[in-house]
């Protein structure tokens, strides 16, 4: 597989500039250990449901301060998700909600953590069919009470671009969760798998009112390796095309998207020919809708991977944690953060300002309802604490200097 210098500039167009650094948290090599889950609630990075090979120890979860640096261990009480070829997690009112399709069977099932008084697995019962894929899925959610679900390749390989939304309604845990299919209109997007997708709030993009479900590359029914991106109104249910200016970074699965302020980093993957490793960590600015240039990588870079898990841990800063080596397939178990010093996007307009923001993701009586006119707001500049949410770091800065946080110890937590 051809493999890109370390270090070097990310694709982009002319301009932009700015510097990512990464910094080791957390050593370590190829691991027998997985997990089934993971999430960032609050300052911790849950890595729930783990085991090693085929032995499945779901009540194995640990945590990762991500201020303080520090491993915790928890046995985790009830059953948590069983085996399957892939699972998908998010967070979503400060549950984790991990979906697994179980194996002979043809849809998901979702497994909630909770982490108030002690950690505990449970599987709500849940109206409407679910999702009929099993790998390459999306999940996301407004941190609110509702999980879109995006594209994915069912029992047959059959890849969809459908849209799922499991509603949780105002107290989750408490009532009937609800599955419901989105239907959409609008530029859809060709079926697709093993992509990037991500929520985000009403203006991030411009001149979009509403929150929105932006979707990135993946692999197409035929097999190609996609670098599209597009948008799904989540109160319209309108998809549209997002163009892209700069240089576009090639088509690739299995890769990370996270939105810090008005910024968008992709990391990772794999792409073509032959799932070629990718590496140099891409950089797109939302007001311009551009990938910038001149964006170089520095400090502690991880080796390639593929799959990993990436998410805000506060301000200017992003967890990677895991994923697979790109030519053993074999899992990784250690921890990266990812600083941002890029120059900052200009600052919104007092009009955007007093634009009232519009509601999250619909529930069933709204699209019933139809559309109203919504407003929305501006969005800070680069760095800032998105609206959904994300771990403060406060005063505390993380150093290149800093020693690599241990590996937990045996026998709670597995050593790389």
């Amino acid at each position: 597989m051809p493999v890109p210098a370390r270090g070097g500039a990310a694709p982009g167009a002319s301009g932009g500039g700015g510097a990512l650094e990464w910094h080791r948290w957390v050593a370590g090599r190829e691991s027998e250990w997985e997990s089934r889950g993971l999430g960032v609630v609050g300052k911790q990075l849950l890595i729930a449901g783990c085991s090693t090979g085929a032995e499945a120890l779901p009540d194995q979860t640990f945590t990762y301060d991500v201020e303080d640096l520090t491993w915790l261990s928890h046995q985790a009480a009830g059953a948590g998700p069983g085996r399957a070829p892939q699972y998908v997690s998010c967070v979503v009112g400060g549950l984790l909600c991990v979906f697994w399709c179980a194996e002979g069977e043809s849809a998901l099932t979702c497994s909630v953590l909770t982490t108030e008084d002690g950690f505990r697995w449970s599987a709500p019962a849940v109206e409407g069919p679910a999702p009929a894929v099993a790998r390459g899925i999306t999940a996301t959610s407004d941190s609110k009470n509702a999980v879109v679900l995006f594209g994915g390749a069912g029992v047959g390989g059959k890849v969809t671009n459908a849209v799922h939304v499991l509603d949780l309604g105002d107290a989750p845990l408490e009532g009937m969760p609800q599955w419901f299919r989105l239907p959409c209109s609008g530029a859809e997007p060709p079926p697709r798998a093993q992509h990037a997708a991500l929520y985000l709030p009403a203006y991030a993009l411009p001149d979009t009112p509403n929150d929105t479900l932006l979707v990135f590359g993946g692999q197409a029914a035929d097999g190609a390796c996609l670098n599209d991106m597009y948008a799904l109104d989540l109160f319209t249910s309108v998809w549209k095309a997002v163009p892209q200016g700069g240089a576009v970074p090639s088509g690739r699965v299995g890769h990370a998207l996270v939105r810090c302020g008005q910024h968008l980093l992709l990391y990772g993957g794999l792409g073509e020919p032959h799932d070629a490793a990718l590496e140099a960590t891409a950089v797109f600015c939302l007001r311009s809708l551009t990938w910038l240039s001149g964006v170089t990588e520095g400090g502690a870079i991880p080796p390639l991977r593929y799959g990993a898990f990436a998410a805000p841990c506060g301000e200017g800063k992003t967890v990677v944690f895991g994923g697979h080596d790109p030519y053993s397939h074999a899992p990784y178990f250690d921890i990266y953060c990812l600083s941002k010093h890029v120059p900052m996007a200009a600052a919104p307009s007092e009009k955007d300002k007093e634009k009232e923001l519009p509601p999250a993701v619909p529930r069933r009586a709204e699209l019933e309802a139809g559309p109203t006119p919504t407003g929305g707001g501006g969005e800070g500049d680069w760095g800032a604490t998105p609206s959904y949410a994300a771990p403060s770091t406060g005063e505390r800065a993380h150093d290149g200097g800093l020693a690599p946080s241990p590996a937990p110890q045996a026998p709670a937590a597995p050593r790389p």
